[in-house]
């Protein structure tokens, strides 16, 4: 008897995973053997995937043991050691953090961009090792600029970082991206002696958009994490007017782009259903409203009134963004019912059209009554297979009529018994 013998008893172990096979079961749509082989399938990945876990965990205190006790060495003899002694000591940390994620990852041979075979585990110690490898090659270009503008070393480090992304994709390597590109950005400000926080307010919610661009085309493997990094930036951005004090009264500006902001989140949420996207347009709505009000007030209502009101508005967008959820869902299920609707007419014969046919024509189904067979001597031979001898009366002893008898071959009358 099968853990699924059953089709309405879920299986033992219990959890949506077996009530999910239950139901499938139930539906006749897997047998039971099928369900349990399934299950016994996933239990032993679960079981696979918890052990690579607790490994690559170890794996990573172990190197951050090993990195921390480099830099501690160094450290000690940093002072000593001239400008390119320090070059040096970087650049072979950058080298060694390179070939082993090289190693992790399998060998030169396995990275291959987006169409890589490396399994998640490796692929993210060789995204942390590669990331670490992007920020010493970017201190080592910060040593060797010196005292001058650290846009070249962010820029170095953004594009080291870019490229081991695009050769072995992975969500640390595109953090990694996510905190130099803004860095970049406000480095090459500072570089251009733009003082003034409206230009690096703008440039910022600018580079947010971009990311959420180039999410939204499906170029990156980890859409969800580009989308989750622009809408960051983007409202960083938008807060930037207020914190930087660009002009007079630039906090109204803060929290009119971060409303502003947040809206176009929540629209691009309606266009593609990615989670993050509704969370930061919640989040936007959630600190701009709040500083709105606290402005309009003169700061009357007090502190306990605020933060009522930003949660009142976390609540009322929360529902919002659950409404839109779930009317999603309802059309993604409406459209697959109708379309199942659609399949199975396309299944189903079209019913005949014109007048009836007559019983036993071709169009009404049935096969025509061929009439009356042909003589029984003529018919199938004796059921023992054998032909019947020559002369002998064939089955059902009826002897058929031979005809008239026709002239001998030299016209005298016919010979008889020949």
């Amino acid at each position: 008897m099968t853990q699924y013998g059953s089709p309405t008893a879920p299986h033992q172990g219990g959890g949506p995973r077996a009530a999910a096979l239950a139901g499938l079961v139930a539906r006749g749509v897997i047998t039971a053997q099928q369900a349990d082989a399934v299950h016994e399938a996933l239990d032993s990945a679960d079981r696979e995937h918890t052990g690579v876990r607790w490994a690559e965990i170890v794996g990573y205190v172990g190197g951050g043991l090993v990195f921390a006790g480099v830099l501690a060495l160094v450290g000690v003899s940093w002072e000593d050691l001239g400008r390119v002694g320090r070059i040096g000591v970087l650049s072979v940390i950058a080298a060694v953090l390179l070939v082993g994620g090289l190693a992790a990852a399998g060998g030169p041979k396995e990275v291959r961009g987006r169409s890589h075979r490396v399994p998640t585990a490796r692929r993210r110690i060789t995204g942390v090792l590669w990331s670490l490898t992007a920020v010493a090659v970017m201190t080592a270009v910060g040593v060797a600029a010196e005292d001058q503008s650290w846009t070249l070393p962010f820029t170095v480090g953004l594009l080291v970082a870019a490229a081991s992304y695009a050769a072995l994709p992975s969500a640390v390597g595109l953090v990694a991206c996510g905190l130099l590109a803004p860095a970049t950005l406000i480095a090459a400000v500072d570089l251009v002696e733009i003082s003034d926080g409206m230009t690096t307010s703008v440039l910022l919610v600018a580079l947010g958009a971009l990311w959420c661009g180039i999410a939204g085309t499906g170029i990156l493997v980890h859409r969800r994490l580009a989308y989750g990094i622009g809408a960051a930036t983007a409202l960083i951005g938008a807060q930037y007017f207020s914190l930087e004090g660009a002009f007079d009264r630039a906090y109204i500006a803060g929290y009119i782009v971060t409303f502003a902001v947040a809206v176009a989140l929540l629209v691009l949420y309606r266009w593609d259903r990615q989670v993050v996207l509704l969370v930061g347009g919640v989040l936007g709505l959630t600190t701009a409203v709040p500083e709105a009000v606290w402005d309009l007030t003169d700061g009357a209502i007090g502190g306990a009134a605020v933060l009522l009101l930003a949660g009142l508005v976390l609540l009322l967008t929360s529902g919002i963004g659950l409404r839109m959820h779930r009317g999603k869902e309802k059309e993604n299920g409406g459209a697959e019912r109708s379309e199942g609707r659609e399949s199975g007419a396309a299944d189903t014969p079209a019913a005949p059209t014109g007048p009836p046919a007559a019983p036993g024509s071709p169009a009404d189904g049935t096969a025509p009554d061929p009439g009356p067979g042909p003589p029984a001597a003529f018919g199938p031979p004796p059921a023992g297979g054998a032909a019947p001898e020559p002369g002998s009366p064939p089955a059902g002893g009826i002897v058929p009529d031979p005809g008239p008898e026709k002239p001998d071959a030299d016209g005298g009358p016919p010979a008889a018994g020949r």
